[in-house]
């Protein structure tokens, strides 16, 4: 009997030990990197919204300049990792401005199009609008869930 225990239920229950700390590991990691990723969603949305206020300010004093846009031009895009908890967090969320699940299709425009050619552009400062209450509304709601 003492043999039939140590050849087969010591081993059985070292793996199954094993195998429900890396159970835990996985979920303590994940868990710790949703929560890196949504810091860096709020620090990367702060910096966009940053350049939006200063652009809806030029915008509505109608001043000829360009609008501010070097948050953008340092990385082009929304990060996948951060699109994906925004995504989590927004689901049955009736949106603010633009839909948030549309954030990289509209922060891509307002950054590429309407900051080079506002003046031009007929409906620039509520398109601008839309823009600045997306990208509140994803930073609240990534600030709180």
């Amino acid at each position: 009997m003492e043999s039939y225990i140590d050849k087969i239920i010591t081993p059985l229950v070292g793996c199954i030990g094993v195998g429900v700390i890396s159970f835990v590991g996985y979920v303590y990691k994940r868990k710790r990197d949703k929560q890196k990723n949504k810091k860096l969603g709020v620090m990367i949305i702060n910096s966009l919204l940053e350049e939006v206020y200063t652009g809806l300010d030029i915008i509505k004093k109608g001043q000829n300049f360009t609008l501010p846009r070097k948050s953008w031009e340092g990385m082009k895009t929304i990060p996948d990792e951060v699109m994906l908890i925004i995504s989590a967090v927004s689901k049955g969320i009736k949106p603010d401005g633009f839909p948030l699940e549309d954030i990289k299709i509209h922060c891509k425009n307002y950054f590429e199009n309407i900051t080079q050619n506002w003046i031009n552009i007929k409906d620039s400062q509520e398109a601008t609008e839309k823009v600045k209450k997306m990208l509140e509304q994803a930073k609240s709601l990534l600030d709180e869930k």
